[in-house]
């Protein structure tokens, strides 16, 4: 009984390994190839090649040692980026939502339709367009 068990080590390494290698993958997918066909390749390919990593190469150590160092490289990259909104955007979520007070009144324009939605109290929300705050 001094030994633990080889797979109790193991286990959460495995769990580890399998946690950062999906959440790489759909980095993968989304920041370096924008979601499309070639991204579900290239984080299909990540995974797959993660799992033969760790399939065929021993002690069991050495390929998460790689993980975590492929995995500090891509997460260099990953916090450079620099968020932007240049891109091609559906109409309806073209613009962000405003909200103004005009007293104890408060407007919100939303996203999902095009028309101001006032509420003038806690219960009563109108839903008419009012054109003179856009």
């Amino acid at each position: 009984m001094d030994r633990v068990p080889e797979w109790v080590v193991f286990a959460p390494v495995l769990a580890v390994a399998a946690a950062v290698t999906l959440w790489v993958a759909g980095a993968i997918y989304y920041d370096v190839y924008g979601a499309g066909r070639w991204g579900r390749l290239a984080a299909v390919a990540w995974v797959v090649g993660v799992a033969a990593l760790f399939a065929l190469w021993r002690p069991p150590w050495q390929p998460f040692a790689a993980l975590l160092g492929a995995t500090a490289l891509f997460l260099a990259w990953w916090l450079r980026l620099k968020p932007s909104h240049d891109r091609e955007w559906e109409p309806t979520v073209a613009v962000l939502p405003r909200a103004i007070r005009d007293g104890d009144a408060a407007a919100s324009r939303p996203t999902l339709c095009n028309r101001w939605i006032h509420w003038q109290s806690r219960r009563s929300v109108l839903g008419r367009p009012r054109n003179w705050w856009v």
